[in-house]
């Protein structure tokens, strides 16, 4: 079945980040059955923003594990997050 997509353009500026996740983390539970969430989610990285890409990263995961406690990740987890920068910057 084909899922649709709505296509579109957007223009990245320097310091631009880009973050691409698995429904693995908003769908994350705890041992009281609550979801992690897309609001929590988005809510941390909006307050993350300003932070260094590694380190944005480094803390919605540790986020999210501690939301977890003891229960265990039922689906798969991914996380990856881009910064535009400037051509032959590093």
């Amino acid at each position: 079945a084909k899922i649709p997509f709505e296509e579109g353009q957007i223009r990245l500026r320097f310091g631009d980040v880009l973050i691409f996740y698995t429904d693995g983390i908003i769908e994350h539970q705890n041992d009281k059955d609550a979801f992690y969430g897309a609001e929590r989610f988005y809510g941390l990285l909006k307050s993350l923003r300003n932070r260094p890409i590694a380190e944005l990263l480094d803390e919605v995961m540790k986020n999210l594990m501690a939301f977890g406690g003891d229960s265990k990740l039922r689906d798969d987890v991914s996380l990856l997050g881009m910064e535009y920068k400037r051509k032959g910057t590093t």
